[in-house]
């Protein structure tokens, strides 16, 4: 069992070293080919100077010389529409699997011309530090790639099935599932980073749309119904589960978190807050 383990490592590093040149190779013969052009063609020094996220001039072509970039690499088709399947693959490598939609979906835009288009999504990638000039796997490199896969989840099968099946129910938690969902709308959607400060209660400012938010959270959980009235059954069950013996202080509770505000938001703040001021998670 060692000797075969040893031999997957061998042959996956030796797999890993062709890859990476195999890349290399394709991602200049992509720049080259949109250098030689001189409607894509961009100075040298600009191009270094933006990899290094420095302040820079972009020339007029830069849209056109990005787009022939994203097209030779398959991260934007023909037609200018971009290749979502190859982007979800590129950003899964620089991110936590949670944020790999929310990502692809802020970097997919429509816009008026293929140029804006290309522009966005480069800009977007590195605004997520994702280096967006790399290339897509040629057919054979993925084939290599699908070998060395099976054959590591071959002899690792046994270390990782728990994990893995741990990972796969964490992701179909009713969170998970309502976070994702209230992220896609614009009208709820909230940075990421900003949602991890206020889960680890930090000190933020709440933007405009954070009660949208947490409207659409809370209905998304069940405590609040699609009329925007309170799911007291939800809330009662969820509040029996922190005080299951002492029925008068689940009583005290729910009174003072079923209360309906002014608006549907304002509600789902209040209970949002009210329970968490009891220390019961609306998870």
């Amino acid at each position: 069992m060692k000797i075969c383990l040893v031999l997957c490592i061998v042959f996956l590093a030796v797999i890993a070293v062709s890859s990476k040149k195999q890349s290399g190779k394709y991602l200049k013969k992509v720049y080259k080919e949109c250098q030689k052009n001189n409607e894509t063609r961009v100075d040298n020094q600009i191009l270094k100077k933006i990899k290094k996220n420095m302040q820079v001039t972009l020339p007029d072509n830069y849209g056109a010389h990005s787009l022939c970039i994203l097209k030779g690499l398959g991260y934007i088709n023909e037609d200018a529409t971009i290749n979502t399947e190859k982007l979800k693959k590129k950003v899964a490598k620089k991110v936590e699997e949670d944020e790999v939609e929310d990502i692809a979906f802020e970097c997919v835009a429509v816009t008026d011309t293929p140029e804006e288009t290309a522009l966005h999504l480069e800009k977007c990638l590195r605004s997520h530090k994702i280096e967006p000039f790399q290339p897509v796997q040629s057919p054979h490199k993925s084939c290599y790639n699908q070998i060395a896969l099976t054959v590591l989840s071959a002899a690792v099968v046994v270390v990782t099935m728990v994990s893995a099946e741990k990972q796969v129910n964490e992701e179909l938690t009713p969170y998970k599932r309502t976070i994702r969902e209230c992220q896609r709308n614009e009208a709820t959607k909230i940075d990421n980073k900003l949602l991890k400060k206020i889960k680890k209660n930090e000190d933020v400012e709440l933007p405009a749309n954070y009660g949208a938010h947490v409207l659409c959270v809370m209905k998304g959980l069940r405590y609040m119904n699609e009329n925007n009235t309170i799911n007291e059954e939800k809330l009662a069950r969820n509040v029996a589960k922190k005080v299951t013996d002492d029925s008068e202080e689940m009583e005290e509770i729910l009174k003072k978190c079923r209360v309906s505000k002014e608006t549907p938001e304002m509600t789902a703040l209040h209970i949002k807050s009210c329970l968490l001021s009891y220390e019961i998670d609306i998870i």
